[in-house]
């Protein structure tokens, strides 16, 4: 028989995978996003490297210009998802009430002559406890998308060289 948290660990993996697919998608969507970049401005491109721009320093701003929006909107998604789980499912609290306890047998506690003797009330506290921040996995997360951005500049990097080329500055 499964453990009762095999569930709940198996929804953590199901969540674990949709945001590797979206990470994916989103990846493949900036790769496009760039070559298309590229392509565009080909001629432009073609213009600076004619002129003694080396082809680094224009893959250097291709770079930038990805990176730049990019890390600052992976730190958002990270916190507002961190502070969103938090506001929509409260740290679990318990306790709050009163009890009555027996110290002696069942038919002690339950006669009206002896009862006031055995059985005293105390007070349970209320206890929050705040669910642990997986700070490892968000950390892991974020360094993922980063990779993911890198990854996806290098391989829009790929055209640059063939997008630079002399030819491109013809008009058509």
């Amino acid at each position: 028989m499964a453990a009762p948290d095999d569930f709940y660990l198996g929804a953590m993996d199901l969540v674990d995978l949709a945001v590797a697919v979206a990470m994916t998608i989103a990846a493949g969507g900036l790769l496009v996003a760039l070559v298309e970049g590229i392509v565009a401005r080909r001629q432009a491109y073609a213009a600076l490297v004619a002129t003694g721009v080396p082809r680094g320093v224009i893959g250097r701003s291709i770079l930038w210009q990805s990176l730049a929006p990019a890390a600052p909107a992976i730190a958002v998604a990270l916190t507002v998802g961190l502070l969103l789980v938090r506001g929509a499912f409260p740290a679990p609290t318990g306790g709050g009430y009163s009890q009555e306890i027996c110290d002696a047998g069942e038919k002690l506690c339950a006669g009206e002559v002896t009862r006031a003797q055995y059985v005293r009330t105390e007070w349970v506290s209320r206890v929050t406890v705040p669910p642990d921040v997986p700070w490892d996995r968000l950390a892991w997360l974020g360094a993922g998308a980063l990779g993911a951005v890198l990854v996806t500049v290098g391989v829009g990097l790929l055209f640059l060289r063939s997008s630079t080329a002399v030819e491109e500055l013809r008009t058509t």
